[in-house]
């Protein structure tokens, strides 16, 4: 009969164990089951949801950014600034509309109407932004100002509120989506906690089955054991199982047979037996526990031995293990891979490859010796192989035994060279220019230092060459950016040919090139290298199969005459190119003295006054407004000067401009009308007659809603009828945010302020505005009153503009009237009254006083001292 496979405790054992390790091993592939699950769905939430919210914030801060270099264009004054600031603009533009149509193409799927909607609003406000490039480029920054404040602000704010929705939807559907999948990865992990106990309860449960069974198994048969021994019982175990339990109770059984069997002489030899039996069993069991402790130990080495060994042998850096002596023991693939050399072949060359060629057992020694002296020595070695150069960093570190000595010497090699390329790249990109491969702007900038302390030092010159490439636009506008950057490839080597060798030819940007020359000790070589640059420009240039003719306009600064550092010498250079131009282009010319001279009086004109109205140096003259019919005063015009201690008194063509572009004007402008109104004042007290006191106010007063509040505290404070006072606006006003500006007239009406129209008939559509906007009076400009009496045009345009303005029901004022048969004509054709030289110049409020009011009561005449002269009115 076939004996049953015996179910041995150890094999009970394992297969307990085995089983809880299952249960433990599914619990553990459960948890992951249920963590990758929960990673997934928020990884599927951001993609879905976050990811595209952070793609509309940068849309949105993308075109903000957009908007401010659109608003700033028209601010500058120098066309240098216009142009870079207009690439920069080009730049966004591009990169958001890259961006706008990545997210666009996604939003289709989600939202059609959304995505057309977000594209359309791009559309229409890239056809203002082009507009205001076009204008910007051209320098007509006033239009591109109109363009930006009325035409695209609208168009901004509508695609800025289209994408500010468009986020705080995805915002929305994103803070669903983590929801959701927080809450289902919540319920997961309390499935999993839950699956968790139960595991543990069973594992526990089995494990105390096990137990419980083994103890009591083994308790009966020590119980019985006892007893034999004792000789208390010869009934016989029971024997149930197949394990060896069962065998140890049977040989009990057959032993106690036998104990039975020879009861008298066997019983002591037996007794000794068994205590052998039981020392040599304990015996064994302890050899053979250390045995399987040592084997254990032994693997798990081994293991690791493997492990370290594969780690090197395939590690990405070479590693040598070199003997106390210098000889080698150990050399993995990689570094045979690096160095081509097997082991015998690397012994020889071993010191060429630590320390570098040309170097042998000395400098090998040295090296080691600095790793016994400080733990460590590094070092990078160049070398060839396959005629191929390469580039390694080289380390070594000690090994020590117990005794702290050293033992044995690790050598890492890592291959730098791919490293030593990009960082030489990296280097080339930020110094030289993409398109030309000239050096940059940075590096020409370093180059001019070098060279002013060279010429410093040996008392030379360096002359600096800024030179702009004449009516380069109309060949990117009307061939293409590939032509142009063709054109500019070959106008560098163009210039490189022209040059020496150890001189510079730098590309500034765009169109504009930078020739630096040092260690000149004439100017005659300056000149001739000049010429002989418009020269080399002079033949055609044949890009495309076309025929382009540039020509380049040079401007020249010298070290040390024209600056004695790197960026006065090329802001002087500028300066000098732009007076190139000037003269007509295609020509060089000489930083001048007097510019720079002017730019500084600029400069100190700007710094005073700001200083001028705390200092009480602005004044207010007064030209006398006349009455065609009666020939009375009726009122003056407040005209500004400035009383400057460094400059004299000045008119406002001397110093308005600065005062517009540096914002001041808001500040002057409110002086001006509170001191008109308090002057109008005394005038009314001191005369009992009507009066008017008409006021020019800039367009940059109507950026600050506060012109408004300044004219009614005027009127207030000084107690003003409705009617006296009139406030005089040019058409360039008008052209900007025409809604917000007809608001702010109609306010000003409102408070009983007469609204006139300056230099009415030198704009661009002043008969449209005169049926918009709330005007009372019209000023005929001067260029058409000087030559009326000679020239027929000027004639018919005066007497249409009088006609027209009648027919609207308003006031004609000329300007600029200087002698009798201008005032006659004007008053045949109906002009209601008249300003100039004829009458009077402007003068002080005390004056005005004495000259006009004070013979208010006779007809207006001119005084002797007022002969009809041309000038301006100021």
């Amino acid at each position: 009969m076939r004996r049953s496979r015996r179910l041995t405790i150890s094999r009970q054992l394992t297969l307990g164990f085995g089983a809880v390790g299952l249960l433990v091993l599914a619990l553990v592939v459960l948890g992951e089951l249920v963590v990758r699950d929960a990673a997934e769905r928020l990884e599927t939430t951001l993609n879905q949801q976050v990811r595209p919210l952070a793609n509309l914030n940068r849309l949105q801060a993308r075109i903000n950014r957009i908007r401010v270099i659109e608003i700033e264009i028209p601010k500058l004054t120098d066309y240098f600034g216009v142009t870079s600031h207009v690439a920069q603009l080009s730049a966004e533009m591009t990169d958001f509309s890259s961006e706008l149509a990545a997210r666009t193409a996604r939003l289709v799927a989600e939202d059609e109407l959304a995505a057309r909607r977000l594209s359309e609003s791009w559309a229409r406000y890239r056809s203002d932004l082009l507009k205001v490039i076009d204008r910007a480029e051209a320098m007509n920054l006033t239009e591109a100002e109109r363009i930006s404040m009325f035409e695209s602000a609208a168009r901004f704010r509508w695609l800025s509120d289209t994408l500010r929705q468009l986020a705080e939807d995805t915002e929305a559907h994103a803070s669903e989506g983590f929801e959701r999948a927080l809450s289902e990865h919540q319920s997961q992990r309390r499935i999993l906690l839950g699956i968790s106990g139960v595991g543990l309860i069973i594992i526990a449960l089995l494990v105390f089955l096990q137990a419980r069974s083994l103890s009591s198994r083994i308790s009966r048969l020590g119980a019985a054991a006892r007893e034999m021994a004792e000789n208390r019982t010869d009934r016989p175990l029971l024997a149930t199982g197949r394990d060896e339990l069962t065998d140890l109770a049977n040989a009990f059984n057959v032993m106690q047979e036998k104990v039975h069997a020879r009861e008298g002489s066997l019983r002591e030899a037996n007794a000794r037996m068994e205590d052998r039996v039981d020392e040599r069993t304990r015996e064994l069991n302890e050899s053979n526990i250390l045995l399987r402790r040592e084997i254990d130990e032994r693997q798990f080495a081994e293991s690791r031995l493997r492990l370290v060994s594969e780690a090197i042998q395939h590690s990405p850096v070479g590693v040598m293990i070199l003997a106390v002596d210098g000889d080698i023991e150990y050399a993995n693939a990689t570094l045979h891979d690096m160095t081509g050399l097997t082991l015998s072949a690397l012994r020889p060359h071993l010191a060429e490859i630590v320390c570098g060629q040309s170097c042998g057992a000395r400098e090998l020694e040295d090296a080691l010796n600095a790793v016994r002296r400080t733990g460590e020595w590094q070092a990078n070695v160049e070398g060839r192989r396959n005629d191929r150069a390469y580039c390694q960093h080289v380390r070594i570190s000690p090994v020590t035994g117990n005794d702290q000595c050293v033992t044995h010497f690790l050598v890492v090699y890592e291959d730098i060279t791919l490293r030593r390329e990009q960082e030489q790249q990296i280097l080339h990109q930020a110094q030289y220019d993409n398109l030309t491969h000239l050096p940059n702007r940075l590096l020409a900038m370093d180059r001019l230092g070098q060279a002013i302390a060279v010429a410093n030092r040996d008392g030379g010159q360096v002359v600096v060459m800024f030179i702009d490439l004449d009516d380069f636009k109309k060949v990117n506008d009307s061939l293409g950016h590939g032509t142009g950057d063709s054109l500019l490839v070959e106008a560098a080597t163009r210039l490189v040919a022209t040059t020496r060798a150890e001189d510079t030819v730098a590309r500034q940007g765009g169109d504009e090139f930078l020739v630096i020359l040092g260690n000149l000790h004439a100017s005659g070589d300056t000149q001739m290298l000049a010429m002989k640059i418009i020269g080399a420009f002079a033949p055609p240039f044949l890009i495309d199969q076309h025929e382009l003719f540039v020509s380049p306009s040079i401007g020249i600064a010298v070290y040390p005459t024209d600056g004695d550092s790197p960026s006065t010498l090329l802001r002087n250079a500028d300066v000098a190119m732009y007076e190139a131009k000037d003269s007509g282009r295609n020509t060089f010319r000489f930083f001048n003295q007097d510019v720079h001279d002017h730019s500084v009086r600029r400069l100190s004109m700007e710094h005073r006054l700001r200083n001028a109205l705390a200092h009480d140096e602005l004044r207010l003259f007064y030209q006398p407004l006349v009455e065609v019919a009666t020939r009375r005063v009726i009122g003056a015009e407040a005209l500004l000067r400035w009383e400057s201690p460094d400059f004299g008194l000045l008119a406002p063509d001397s110093f308005i401009h600065i005062a517009e572009q540096t914002g001041l004007i808001v500040d002057i402008g409110d002086w001006v009308i509170q001191t008109a109104c308090g002057e109008l004042r005394k005038w009314l007290n001191r005369h009992d007659q009507p009066m008017q006191m008409a006021v020019n106010v800039s367009p940059r007063q109507f950026r600050d809603n506060r012109i408004t509040e300044t004219i009614r505290n005027g009127l207030d404070r000084h107690r003003l009828p409705r009617g006296a006072l009139q406030i005089e606006v040019t058409e360039g006003l008008l052209i900007r945010n025409r809604s917000e500006v007809l608001e702010i007239l109609l306010a000003i009406q409102a408070l009983g302020v007469r609204i006139a129209m300056d230099d009415f008939g030198t704009g661009y559509s002043s008969l449209s505005y005169l049926k918009r906007f709330p005007f009372h009076t019209l000023k005929i400009d001067r260029e058409f009153i000087r030559d009326l009496a000679d020239d027929s045009d000027d004639h018919a345009l005066v007497a249409a503009a009088i006609r027209m303005g009648k027919s609207l029901g308003l006031r004609l004022v000329a300007e600029g009237v200087e002698s009798e048969e201008q005032l006659r004509i004007l008053a045949n054709l109906g002009c209601d009254s008249i300003q100039g030289y004829l009458i009077g110049k402007p003068v002080p409020g005390e004056d005005f006083v004495h000259s006009w009011l004070d013979r208010a009561e006779r007809p207006a005449s001119p005084p002797q001292d007022a002969a009809p002269a041309a000038g301006p009115r100021h």
